[in-house]
């Protein structure tokens, strides 16, 4: 017998005729003692029969210091699995990508091929997350007491249903691996029990593209490319240990955004929504220069010259009626000579059955989906045209690109994954031809929100709603599986007047009260301070949305000031990676303290943002720091518009100690928010 290892993360057990995980970050691997239907490097069912545990043989295997390349062949050699498998050794990341070759001379039809690894007898638990509209990663810890669990996504909204993430612990040792699956259309992960007599279960994970409607045919010769599999060490049983590590790894692998500097924007659609006024947005215009936004975008209702309504998605010519009357380009000239880029909505994907293009074009449409055929050349032209022309006639700086509904089922038994492949790489093919044109991602807020997805947008969406708790605890939760930088939150407020007397002075006297979105529309409004809504949308790429123009100019004074300090930071920010100092919580969850910890590589810096919310009753709390020297000494500054006030703390008693957080109760302000600067003392 001899081993094969990838470090500590990964050891086979060589002993032929089989190859076996040995051991994967401390949990051990079943081994041969586990039954067949809990063995081999994956399960794949296809025309030939369905291989698994001896249908695999071993054919290839080449250890490098931080890769190790195997290869089976299956099916009496018609099939070849290539599994190339790679350890980042800074961040502790292990990836595996996965090949499936028809090497014979007739076609094969696949219907699954799930990466697969199986583990010892014990007893485990799953942590998952809920992803549903303006609810996102909402997670939760659920035991695998028998059967299975099944996570995946619905029809291409590869964050809706599920997240492509889940955390695995061992009961009995408190370990913990966090599973992702970076998906190239629809995905899947499934846990599986499997009880030999009366034993512990053994436990298998398989993961990959999603098998419930796969049916795809590989000709001979032609091999399918697998979605990309991460799996991290939690020693600690923690989901929270994983983030920092994930976030540094993925920024390293990401392309550079247009930009050098997410631009600062404004977003016309919380103001009255697809409501297009040309003097009320020429007020928030000057209202959004005034405060240091650098882009205005143009949100949903300027498009459809057949009428109103969400029926003309798909027609992307203006509105001659409503909105700009047919000379939106004239206001585009009128943003940029404000100082601002210009920026539009759109939603390419879907196309509504009355548009000139459905009728013109049936066939390039899927039967009962609002999308085109991708495969077709002159549908993916006409898509990839139709963008370039928005761009090129408005100057567009910025294009928010929607998915409001689900593509549907996949009738080509790929389930997604050549929809993806082209509608990903049309994408690229845009921002090459278009280099100075920030693309954001949003799926009614981050329904669509995965670590694939971050390679082909600049910037992407994470929520509908604007609700500033919401929008932390939302965030939180994302965190586990995506970087921060790219996470684009608005903050959305306008003024609510002086609507409510205090214990001292009239209602007329009182102070003019600020509201935020109770959730993803105005229909339920709460109050809050500027301070707090800004600073659940500082960690990350910021954007405003609103009614700006009838802020108090108090308020207006303190959005400048923290649009100020992201501009000062946000190079830091694109590059940072996150510590959640607090557990996570659920949305619903509205108490308690919450803070997180920035760090980006090269720099010595810090960010630490603070959120206080209603109903604790402690007004001071510590929280220990990541990442610091403990022989060094840090000046920690607390920044804000009211002004700042430094201590000098040693980088042990930050990291044992914590960080010293006072907030102190203030009338009208339930929830408030304190940041941090934290450097070595100069």
């Amino acid at each position: 017998m001899s081993l094969l290892a990838l470090g500590s993360a990964l050891v086979f057990r060589d002993e032929p005729p089989s190859l076996e995980v040995d051991r994967l970050f401390g949990l051990l691997g079943a081994g041969s003692a586990a039954p067949d239907r809990a063995r081999g490097p994956a399960l794949i069912a296809d025309s030939l029969g369905r291989h698994e545990a001896a249908g695999f043989e071993a054919a290839e295997r080449r250890l490098e210091a931080d890769r190790l390349r195997l290869a089976w062949r299956a099916a009496a050699g018609a099939l070849r699995l290539d599994c190339d498998w790679r350890l980042d050794a800074e961040t502790g990341v292990l990836s595996r990508r996965d090949r499936l070759a028809n090497a014979g001379k007739v076609p094969v039809t696949v219907f699954r091929c799930l990466a697969r690894l199986a583990l010892a007898p014990g007893r485990y638990a799953v942590y998952a997350q809920q992803g549903r509209w303006s609810r996102e990663s909402q997670g939760a810890w659920i035991p695998l007491h028998a059967g299975s669990l099944t996570l995946g996504c619905e029809w291409g909204r590869t964050s809706q249903n599920a997240t492509p993430y889940a955390a695995l612990r061992h009961l009995e040792s408190g370990r913990a691996l966090a599973f992702h699956v970076v998906p190239r259309g629809n995905w899947v992960i499934r846990f599986s029990t499997r009880m030999p007599s009366n034993q512990l279960p053994f436990l298998t994970v398989e993961l990959g593209l999603a098998d419930e409607d796969l049916r795809l045919v590989l000709e001979p010769g032609a091999a399918l490319e697998l979605p990309e599999i991460l799996i991290q060490d939690l020693p600690d049983g923690d989901p929270r240990s994983g983030a920092a590590p994930l976030h540094r790894y993925w920024n390293a692998r990401l392309p550079a955004p247009a930009r050098p500097e997410i631009p600062v924007l404004y977003n016309t659609w919380l103001d009255h929504l697809d409501l297009l006024d040309g003097p009320r947005l020429r007020g928030q215009l000057a209202a959004a220069a005034a405060i240091g936004c650098e882009v205005f975008v143009v949100d949903a209702g300027w498009f459809g010259p057949g009428g109103d309504g969400w029926g003309n998605v798909g027609d992307w010519r203006e509105k001659t009626e409503s909105a700009f009357g047919g000379r939106m380009k004239a206001f585009a000239d009128e943003v940029r000579a404000a100082g601002l880029g210009f920026g539009l909505w759109m939603e390419p994907e879907r196309v509504e059955p009355q548009t000139p293009v459905r009728r013109e074009h049936p066939g390039w449409f899927f039967p009962g989906a609002p999308r085109l055929n991708l495969e077709i050349p002159a549908a993916r032209a006409w898509l990839q045209g139709e963008i370039a022309r928005l761009i090129e006639t408005y100057g567009l700086a910025w294009i928010k690109l929607d998915y409001n509904v689900s593509l549907g089922y996949d009738g080509s038994g790929a389930e997604l994954s050549r929809y993806f492949e082209r509608w990903y790489g049309l994408l690229d093919e845009l921002r090459r031809a278009h280099p100075g044109t920030v693309f954001e991602n949003c799926s009614s807020g981050g329904l669509r929100l995965d670590l694939g997805a971050l390679r082909h947008y600049d910037v992407h969406f994470l929520t509908d709603t604007a609700h500033p708790l919401d929008v932390i605890r939302i965030g939180e939760g994302s965190l586990l599986r995506l970087p921060p930088g790219r996470l684009l939150r608005w903050a959305v407020l306008r003024s609510g007047g002086r609507i409510a007397p205090d214990l001292v002075k009239r209602t007329g006297e009182s102070e003019e009260r600020l509201l935020a979105p109770g959730g993803a529309t105005w229909e339920i409004a709460e109050s809050a301070d500027a301070d707090f809504i800004v600073g659940a949308a500082l960690p990350g790429a910021l954007g405003f949305s609103g009614d700006l123009a009838g802020l108090p100019e108090p308020a207006r004074e303190r959005l400048r000031w923290h649009v100020r300090f992201f501009k000062q930071w946000r190079p830091f920010l694109l590059a940072s990676e996150a510590h959640l100092l607090t557990p996570i919580r659920p949305i619903g969850d509205r108490a308690g303290w919450t803070a997180i910890q920035l760090q980006a590589p090269g720099s010595e810096a810090n960010l630490v943002f603070v959120y206080d919310l209603p109903n604790d009753g402690d007004d001071r709390r510590r929280f220990p720091l990541r990442g610091l020297q403990p022989d060094r000494l840090y000046a920690v500054r607390q920044a804000g518009p009211d002004g700042e006030s430094e201590t000098r703390v040693p980088g042990a008693a930050l990291a044992q100690e914590g960080l010293d957080v006072v907030i102190p109760y203030r009338q009208h302000a339930r929830w408030q928010f304190r940041l941090f600067v934290v450097e070595p003392a100069r």
